[in-house]
């Protein structure tokens, strides 16, 4: 359970805010860098325009995240693939996989 304390102000320095609030959080989306001793798994290019390929990827899901926790795609691979992720607007995205998750741009 989280408990948070806001405060607004407006310019002219009162609150003319009332005096309850309610907030929902949710379980954020934790990125974990590739480990360096995993020599076997490729990424590229990263940053990418439309496709992302993969090689030396665990079988398994892969699942494409926005920085909000949002899961947008889902893929299942066998060891190696190329993503098409063409629909997706520039930004920054978390692509998780068995065992590791890495941060990807899209330009």
């Amino acid at each position: 359970t989280y408990f948070y304390r806001l405060y607004a102000y407006n310019p002219q320095g009162n609150s003319p805010c009332s005096n309850e609030a309610s907030a929902t959080t949710f379980e954020a989306f934790t990125a974990v860098p590739v480990k360096e001793d995993r020599e076997d798994l490729r990424i590229w290019p990263n940053p990418f325009r439309d496709r992302l390929t993969l090689s030396g990827v665990m079988e398994g899901e892969v699942e494409v995240f926005n920085m909000m926790g949002e899961r947008l795609k889902t893929w299942t691979l066998l060891t190696s693939s190329s993503l098409d992720m063409s629909d997706l607007p520039a930004g920054i995205y978390f692509l998780h996989m068995p065992h590791t998750a890495i941060r990807i741009i899209k330009l």
